[in-house]
């Protein structure tokens, strides 16, 4: 079994990548990935009754030892439902490893006469963080 070791100035643990720190730092917080409930309006979910929109508070978060911070409200369309079924969407934080991205998203649900939420991802590419659900 090989020793690891990360990070220093010089020497074996000089030279870490971003899979080694994201090993590290899913460390640093208890549970690994999740909004930080004292920081900012904590990310929080406001349903915008002025059209197909919801509304992310400022907040921070851990996401599978990444760090994200959002500093200004921001307002996420939700797409339209012309299929005559309810449908439930939901708000997450995604981690995009492929892109190297962090971003507040709605993932659009499927119509039906008994919909559920769309399942949340948590792989090696893609990391969730749920916020909300919107019907």
């Amino acid at each position: 079994m090989a020793q690891t070791y990360h990070p220093f100035d010089a020497g074996a643990g000089a030279n870490i990548v971003e899979a080694q720190w994201r090993a590290m730092a899913r460390h640093w917080v208890h549970g690994g990935s999740g909004v930080l409930a004292t920081e900012l309006n904590k990310l929080s979910t406001i349903g915008d009754s002025t059209g197909m929109q919801v509304k992310v508070d400022t907040g921070r978060a851990w996401v599978a030892g990444h760090f994200y911070e959002n500093d200004a409200q921001l307002t996420l369309a939700i797409s339209s439902n012309a299929s005559g079924n309810p449908r439930i969407d939901r708000v997450v934080i995604r981690a995009d490893f492929t892109a190297n991205t962090i971003a507040a998203t709605v993932i659009t649900g499927t119509p039906a006469a008994s919909p559920v939420a769309p399942a949340i991802t948590q792989s090696t590419s893609v990391w969730d963080i749920p916020l909300a659900q919107v019907a």
